[in-house]
């Protein structure tokens, strides 16, 4: 009789614990709030591109001077945000609003704010576009490809990636260097000559060599944006 007692009492027991303090994800209890809070409000565009499956998430995401892995995050929606991230470790240095791979690895920041150790900090960006093609737009073609196309004047292979005329110049456009190829075919990274000039060797005898100009992160990214159907 003792022992069924028991049975009976201890998950009530377990139930009543799982009340102090915030609730992880998962389930867990994290005890009672610490660190570091960001109140965060601002308006998401684009982020409903993600939904599709888990490889990529809109987030607000606190990091570690010089780690490009979250510390803790929480994912955004589409529209207008007012949220927070509590729990923040004391030695975080920034909070983004981010995209982030399912490991938590910073791809793309839209907006930045030093956390400086304060136990509460305010976070407005306002407006931010974070679809994948205007994050590749922003983040990959106007800081590491216009040099060459477009920006001055010059559009190395007839290729233009400023950002009034990417787009139009690159999906389902035929390639000027790989013949019966697209610059980028929707749906088929490997058939597309923007993925292969910058993940394979296929550029080593073009005027400039392609390959060591991303990271395997961006990469990753820009052939996850062409096997999603290239929006």
């Amino acid at each position: 009789m003792r022992m069924r007692i028991t049975g009976l009492i201890l998950p009530l027991l377990l139930t009543v614990g799982c009340d102090d303090g915030p609730i992880r994800d998962d389930g867990g209890s994290l005890g009672p709030a610490s660190g570091t809070t960001v109140n965060l409000t601002c308006t998401i565009d684009g982020c409903g591109e993600y939904a599709a499956d888990n490889r990529y998430s809109v987030a607000i995401a606190a990091f570690r001077e010089g780690d490009n892995f979250a510390v803790v995050s929480k994912p955004l929606s589409e529209g207008e945000n007012v949220i927070s991230l509590a729990n923040i470790p004391a030695d975080a240095a920034m909070a983004e609003v981010c995209i982030i791979n399912r490991l938590r690895e910073r791809v793309f920041t839209f907006a930045s704010l030093p956390l400086n150790g304060e136990e509460v900090v305010d976070f407005d960006p306002g407006t931010l576009s974070t679809g994948m093609f205007r994050a590749i737009d922003s983040k990959i073609f106007a800081t590491s490809c216009t040099q060459c196309h477009g920006a001055t004047g010059h559009s190395a292979a007839g290729l233009n990636l400023t950002s009034a005329e990417a787009y139009g110049m690159l999906v389902g456009v035929p390639s000027t260097v790989i013949e019966g190829e697209e610059r980028v075919k929707p749906g088929d990274a490997s058939a597309s000559t923007l993925w292969q000039a910058v993940a394979t060797d296929i550029s080593d005898g073009w005027a400039f060599a392609h390959r060591n100009l991303l990271t395997d992160t961006h990469i990753d990214f820009i052939e996850h944006w062409i096997n999603s159907g290239a929006q």
